[in-house]
């Protein structure tokens, strides 16, 4: 994949462990950890980089950092699952919500993802306490294909989750 995306309003970067320090804050916001499976609470600047790294570095992971000008504004990624699968996840700093930015940013990334692999199935889902996931979500053309039980580290429970799924 590309290293870098550009959408109308936004720079999509690939993830750089050196963004550590900026993004590090916003993974221990309780409004985010809590809406993630694999965000444990009060993320340290070491794990963030840990995490950066280890994404920076798996071939099957297609990650990036979302600018809104010098703003940092979230992270997207696909990543393949252990089953074969291509996984959409994402989350954006609280400043940044409603403003459509990660419709725009997930989107670019589905587009230019299909158009270099050819791949047309594509998986995510949402808390179900989550609803503005789910309309990202749904705008990106995902629909539901089933609920399950999924354990979140920042909640330290299993949460109910509604899985998606995306086919060209």
């Amino acid at each position: 994949m590309e290293r870098a995306l550009t959408t109308e309003r936004l720079h999509l970067k690939a993830i750089d462990p050196a963004d550590a320090e900026v993004v590090a804050p916003h993974c221990a916001e309780p409004a985010i950890y809590r809406m993630l499976t694999k965000m444990p609470p009060n993320q340290s600047v070491a794990d963030t980089r840990a995490f950066l790294e280890a994404t920076a570095m798996d071939r099957d992971a297609h990650g990036y950092t979302i600018w809104a000008g010098e703003e940092f504004a979230g992270i997207v990624s696909l990543t393949r699952q252990s089953h074969g699968f291509y996984l959409l996840g994402y989350w954006s700093v609280v400043s940044a919500w409603g403003k459509g930015y990660m419709t725009e940013a997930a989107g670019a990334l589905r587009v230019a993802f299909v158009e270099e692999t050819g791949i047309g199935i594509l998986q995510s889902g949402y808390f179900s306490d989550n609803p503005a996931s789910g309309r990202v979500l749904r705008k990106l053309g995902f629909l539901p294909c089933g609920r399950q039980s999924v354990y979140s580290l920042g909640r330290d429970c299993f949460v109910d989750h509604q899985d998606m799924v995306w086919v060209s």
